[in-house]
Formats: C-alpha cells, sequence, structure tokens
C-alpha cells in the first residue's frame, strides 16, 4: 500500500495534486523491481512537497554538497551492479 503526504505552498495554485502524486508515484514505483511492492499490505510512505523555485534550489544545494563530500559526482550516474 502506498501512502503519499503532500504539501503544496505558493506559488502552486489549488488543484488536484494528490491525485497527481498518487498517480506519478505509482508509475515511478512501477518502472523499479520493486514495483510489485505497491500493492503489498506493506505500508509504503512518500513524501511530495510542492514548493517555490528558490526553495527547491537550496535543498539541491544541501545534497550536491553533501554527495560532494562523498566524492560522487552525479549520483544518477551510478549503476547497480
Amino acid at each position: 500500500m502506498i501512502e503519499i503526504e503532500l504539501s503544496r505552498e505558493e506559488p502552486w495554485p489549488d488543484a488536484d495534486w494528490t491525485a497527481l502524486a498518487t498517480r506519478a508515484v505509482r508509475a515511478a514505483i512501477a518502472q523499479t523491481p520493486h514495483g510489485p511492492r505497491a500493492d503489498t499490505p506493506a505500508l509504503v510512505e512518500v513524501s511530495v512537497r510542492l514548493t517555490a523555485d528558490d526553495e527547491a534550489e537550496a535543498m539541491e544545494a544541501i545534497e550536491r554538497d553533501a554527495l560532494s563530500a562523498l566524492g560522487i559526482a552525479d549520483p544518477y550516474l551510478i549503476r547497480e551492479d
């Protein structure tokens, strides 16, 4: 079972973001080797935060700095062996 926790801040307009986030999360999980877990009794919680660009950029900078300290230049280039 997937539980979506969604928070929406300015400048995002009123809309059914929870339904969109639910579809997006289910589609993303289905593309992974763990896709079948989406329909099990186990609870999987995913947090989706809709925020302004400046806050998202600040969060990305924090993540980039943390990964850089570990010597990881681009986490998306890491492959499973």
